[in-house]
């Protein structure tokens, strides 16, 4: 199933290579998996004044089965091919997931899409 035509990288944080002194586990580079075929659609927008000027935008995300989406992942617009996103300016838009992605299966019972809550924070 064609989704739409936004290519977006995934983030997730890379796999515990060891523990510090304390006991914390310590992190190797993230992973960047480059999808294409994704649809990104607005839900929602609210500002918050109450101790700061902050609006959050709530957006949901459609990605084909087997994009490597999970609770915790980055999601960049367009193809990134390093961490931390190089020349981030206002045009470069990132989110982080609001929760586990939403399975789609199809009629014959196979993954068909993904849907994820992602969100985005300025201000």
């Amino acid at each position: 199933m064609r989704l739409g035509n936004i290519t977006i990288t995934v983030v997730n944080g890379g796999a515990a290579t060891g523990y510090n002194g304390i006991g914390d586990p310590v992190y190797g580079a993230p992973t960047l998996t480059v999808v294409k075929g994704c649809d990104i659609q607005q839900h929602r927008t609210r500002r918050r004044i109450s101790t700061t000027d902050v609006v959050e935008t709530s957006d949901k995300l459609y990605a084909p089965a087997g994009a490597p989406l999970n609770a915790t992942s980055i999601v960049v617009v367009g193809a990134i091919t390093s961490w931390p996103i190089p020349n981030v300016d206002s045009s470069t838009a990132w989110y982080i997931a609001d929760g586990d992605p939403a399975v789609w299966y199809n009629r014959q019972g196979n993954v068909d899409h993904l849907e994820c809550h992602i969100r985005r924070q300025a201000g």
